[in-house]
């Protein structure tokens, strides 16, 4: 509950950083809001039907996966940009930010990249005339302008372009137009980013629908990307298609002849077998068994078409330099990771077409070529597990196709003669038959009419921004901002100054005893001085002789004036007065009274002077000086010895007041020696420059060394107050302390 006061308290004192702090959040937030660019959403739905559904009607969400996963990739998305206008971007130039534009400008750019390492440039249009313009770029060096005719060619440092006028040319003065020229590069660089996903639908989750979306601040580029997208999707899988065809349509064909050949020559046997030997129909059980033998023949050419192709493909992925694409069609290969692994290998071909073609270094080129040699590993691997699988098989067809040979041996040999033929004649006729549904098949797939992934929806530009400005946002506006002054205003109110009394007579531990006003003239240092020395003699006891010391935390506090004066006024009471400049470090006594630098305070810690000889007179009556002295040696270890004590012993009895001016405790150690064994301690704060925080300083070094007798003195207090705190022109001044400077300093000191 004392933490929520303090927290209060300090708001309530600096209300006006919470209120300045807040402005400048708003102000800020308006900005964002202004300059951000608005932004549109366009969205394709595509279906994909692939290779193996196509040819068996069967689906595997794995696949669908990998799919959506080549969707996303960064090859296909700048094959995609490789279709479009995109390597040329125009602009109109603003004061906080740049507006695209895209078909609606009063010239159009053709560029050429010319240099291999060009990313991209931004140019800056000015018309000229009707015949002449000219184009300003940037480099790292200098600001470069070229002057030119529309229609003719310019070759720059990396690039070449030319400028025509469009239809659009009634605005060449109503703005400030530039246009931005990319390299492939730079363009996919620039675009692949997280406006670009790629999403299957929820609503129709096993119709193979994937949603692809792009958000830009120009729709009609958002719509021709996405649908760019789709499209080269789209070719490439018909590509992949036609290869899978090519690929098996030489062995097809050549199937194909060899057993319409051996149909031929089974039909000619059987009809000359039967006409030489009048021969009629086989018995019906054995009609049974050799189509129980066909079917076994027809397995054992499947399992021999498809060691055939696993063979080209191990035969390829282990000698072929080509970079062919692939796309098998392997449904025996049961590995899940193997379709995977095909995606792969063909991403990390087209990966290395393009880092030859952008002429990449060496480095990348070696990373992607030992990444297609680990999935060529893969594959070999899992094409041979197949394989033995395969010729597993085939040992057990054979087996039952010589056990069933076997079952019909007994026949009559003209009989069996007979079924022989016949049987060859089935088989071929069998195996003939699926060979041309496969080659029918793949007809299918090499017809360039038939797509095997299709638009349901093409994207188009879209009306309305897809981002709005939420109200949530101006609700953590305003939280920040308030958040944000609170935390001000309680640092500034921690780290306030110290203005008048009123910052300093709160404090617990040490006391205050009076101000010194900014002296203007005679009269206010007469009062004010007067006044402190009156507070002095009440805080000592009465005929004791009286040591006191003068500090400040840092330099620049007016200890040495404050120190002198109060010598002075003490002397002008008529009591005899002694005042020691202890300041080794930056002695200024002597300079204020107009005297020489003589013997004194090193020079008798040194042992080369008494200390008789060290005490000089002044021309003020009853006052004298004990100046720093000549001897240029540290004596901090001598004044924190006994000797100091000696040496105030010594002098006390001989002045009724010793006042002594130290160094800044901040930096050095010599004052505590001298404030241990003094009467009374001054610590002296200048007004309006010492922070709360040295405050707690003063605090610490009293309670360390033990300090006693240890009191505030404000020094150059603004003239509008009396000597004891008050306004003046008959004003009271309520004081106005605040008890929670230490517990808020703690809290927020920087």
């Amino acid at each position: 509950m004392k933490t929520m006061k303090n927290y209060w308290s300090a708001i309530s004192t600096k209300w006006h950083w919470l209120l300045f702090t807040m402005i400048v959040v708003c102000v800020v937030a308006g900005f964002y809001l202004f300059v951000k660019p608005t932004v549109y959403q366009s969205t394709a739905v595509v279906k994909i039907d692939l290779l193996n559904q196509s040819v068996n009607n069967n689906v595997n969400p794995k696949d669908i996966s990998a799919e959506v996963e080549t969707i996303k990739s960064k090859s296909l998305f700048e094959k995609a940009l490789a279709k479009t206008n995109f390597s040329v971007s125009y602009f109109i130039k603003g004061n906080f930010r740049n507006t695209e534009i895209y078909n609606h400008t009063p010239f159009s750019v053709d560029s050429l990249i010319t240099k291999i390492g060009f990313d991209k440039r931004a140019y800056f249009f000015q018309y000229l005339d009707a015949n002449h313009y000219s184009v300003t770029y940037s480099t790292p060096t200098t600001d470069k302008t070229i002057v030119a005719t529309f229609g003719k060619q310019i070759k720059d440092d990396g690039c070449s372009f030319i400028i025509n006028k469009s239809k659009n040319k009634n605005f060449f003065n109503e703005y400030d137009w530039g246009f931005n020229v990319y390299s492939a590069a730079a363009l996919t660089q620039d675009l692949y980013n997280s406006n670009y996903k790629v999403t299957t639908t929820t609503d129709r989750p096993n119709a193979n629908v994937v949603k692809l979306s792009y958000t830009h601040p120009v729709p009609e580029k958002a719509s021709v990307l996405v649908n760019a997208i789709v499209n080269t999707y789209i070719d490439q899988i018909n590509n992949d298609n036609h290869s899978y065809a090519n690929n098996t349509n030489e062995y097809l064909d050549d199937q194909l002849a060899d057993y319409a050949g051996k149909l031929h020559n089974s039909t000619k046997q059987i009809n000359q077998y039967k006409s030489n030997n009048e021969f009629m129909d086989l018995y019906q059980s054995s009609d049974a068994t050799y189509k129980t033998l066909g079917a076994l023949e027809i397995q054992n050419v499947d399992i021999n078409l498809k060691l055939t192709s696993l063979d080209r493909l191990s035969e390829y992925l282990r000698h072929s330099t080509s970079d062919s694409y692939i796309a098998p069609d392997l449904d025996e290969i049961k590995n899940n990771a193997f379709g995977e692994a095909i995606n792969r290998f063909n991403q990390n071909l087209r990966e290395k077409k393009r880092l030859i073609a952008t002429g990449s270094n060496n480095e990348q080129l070696a990373q992607i070529e030992s990444d297609i040699n680990a999935e060529q590993t893969f594959l070999v691997e899992c094409v041979n597990n197949t394989r033995k699988k395969l010729i597993l098989q085939k040992q057990t067809i054979s087996s039952s196709i010589n056990s069933e040979r076997a079952s019909v041996g007994e026949l009559p040999n003209k009989q069996s003669k007979l079924q022989e033929l016949s049987r060859d004649y089935y088989l071929n006729e069998r195996i003939y038959n699926f060979l041309a549904d496969k080659k029918a098949e793949l007809v299918v797939l090499q017809n360039p009419f038939e797509q095997t992934s299709k638009f349901i929806e093409s994207a188009e530009p879209a009306f309305y921004p897809e981002e709005k400005t939420s109200p949530l946002f101006f609700i953590l506006v305003l939280v920040i901002a308030s958040v944000l002054g609170s935390v001000i205003a309680c640092v500034a109110y921690a780290k306030r100054k110290i203005h008048s009394p009123a910052d300093l007579r709160d404090q617990k531990s040490i006391p205050f005893i009076g101000q010194i006003e900014i002296l203007q003239d005679i009269k206010g240092a007469y009062q004010s001085f007067t006044a402190l020395s009156t507070k002095i003699q009440c805080n000592l006891d009465e005929g004791k002789h009286q040591i006191i010391t003068v500090t400040s935390s840092r330099k620049g506090e007016g200890k040495t004036f404050i120190a002198s004066h109060i010598a002075r006024t003490l002397a002008a009471q008529n009591k005899k007065v002694l005042l020691i400049d202890a300041n080794t470090f930056n002695p200024k006594i002597h300079e204020l009274f107009a005297m020489e630098q003589e013997n004194g305070l090193t020079d008798y810690y040194s042992n080369k002077s008494p200390i008789s000889d060290c005490v000089h007179t002044t021309s003020i009556d009853q006052l004298d000086i004990l100046p720093a002295g000549l001897d240029t040696n540290p004596v901090s270890h001598l004044i924190s010895s006994d000797k100091t004590k000696s040496l105030l012993d010594q002098l006390s009895p001989q002045y009724d007041a010793i006042v002594i001016d130290t160094p800044e405790v901040e930096e050095h150690i010599d004052a505590i020696p001298f404030m241990k064994w003094s009467d009374l301690n001054l610590f002296v704060v200048k007004s309006d420059t010492q922070r709360a925080e040295l405050i707690q300083h003063a605090e610490i070094l009293k309670e360390e060394y033990r300090l006693k007798e240890v009191n505030f003195l404000l020094n150059a207090m603004k003239k509008d107050r009396n000597h004891i705190g008050f306004m003046r022109n008959n004003k009271e001044y309520k004081i106005k302390g605040n008890k929670y400077i230490p517990r808020i300093a703690n809290l927020f000191v920087w």
